[in-house]
């Protein structure tokens, strides 16, 4: 693995960490004692479908307007990176997103 590779691969990893961080947070008290929770079910569900793909594009903006997720495409580009690209076009397009996604990361607000 090159130097490049292995900054890219470490970064995907920190955006990954950072993008789950709020979502994986710890139980709620309701989870905790065992009772079912609706809401809880849609976390997970989401949470799958971030990993895998959404159904449709009206369940990825509903899951990640309501909990706050990543995008898919950010899992497709890690696989990509790992197992390789289809085409060059998937690895360019990659390589933009998270060129993009730098930028906002640099831009972004720091609490104090």
């Amino acid at each position: 693995m090159t130097s490049r590779t292995k900054r890219l691969a470490a970064a995907v990893a920190a955006l990954l960490c950072a993008c789950l961080a709020p979502v994986l947070g710890a139980p709620a008290a309701a989870e905790s004692a065992g009772s079912p929770n609706p809401r809880e079910a849609r976390r997970d569900a989401c949470l799958g479908w971030m990993h895998a793909g959404y159904p449709s594009g009206i369940d990825e903006k509903s899951c990640r307007s309501e909990f706050a997720l990543p995008s898919a495409f950010l899992f497709a580009c890690a696989r990509g990176l790992e197992r390789g690209f289809r085409d060059g076009t998937d690895r360019d397009a990659c390589a933009l997103y998270f060129a993009a996604e730098s930028v906002r990361m640099r831009n972004g607000y720091v609490r104090d």
